[in-house]
């Protein structure tokens, strides 16, 4: 399994996180502190992104202040270790608890494995492409995604997901 992504992060945004309505104060970045991702990925990182700035054009507050990420600065985005927080939001009238329900169905290709630790529920979606940590915590729920590793290191990457996890959970 490669845990690196093959999709630009922007695509994957829009793919994977549109959104309709968002919360007052909710701001994927004001989860995790640059300091938290460096200690966790074992290398420095830049501040978080959100995604206008990673894709040098004019912000989109609707879907901006939902997603950020850190990388590892000098590297071209898809090789560099990073992280993505993605929080979830209203889509068509589906909550984001509603998404996340919808999201622990079992689908054929990708693993569903529970986690314990980490606020209300919690679940790896293990693909061929990726792996990615769920969290619910009350009303909000949220994704993280750690890339740039080889698909040898996805025990490490798992480790790190939910590390990073616990410190965003602390601030909602």
């Amino acid at each position: 399994m490669k845990t690196s992504v093959g999709l630009p992060f922007g695509a994957f945004l829009i793919l994977f996180t549109c959104t309709s309505a968002l919360a007052a104060g909710d701001d994927a970045c004001s989860l995790l502190t640059q300091t938290q991702v460096s200690s966790v990925l074992g290398v420095s990182v830049g501040v978080g992104q959100h995604p206008s700035d990673e894709m040098h054009v004019p912000p989109n507050p609707a879907i901006d202040r939902l997603a950020c990420t850190w990388y590892e600065p000098g590297k071209n985005s898809l090789v560099a270790k990073r992280v993505s927080l993605n929080i979830f939001g209203t889509v068509g009238g589906v909550t984001p608890v509603q998404r996340f329900n919808n999201a622990k169905t079992q689908v054929r290709g990708i693993t569903k494995t529970p986690v314990i630790g980490v606020g209300d529920d919690a679940f790896y979606m293990e693909s061929p492409l990726r792996v990615t940590l769920h969290v619910k915590k009350g009303n909000s729920v949220f994704e993280i995604m750690v890339g740039g590793f080889s698909e040898q290191q996805i025990d490490q990457v798992k480790t790190m997901e939910k590390t990073l996890a616990q410190y965003a959970v602390a601030k909602l």
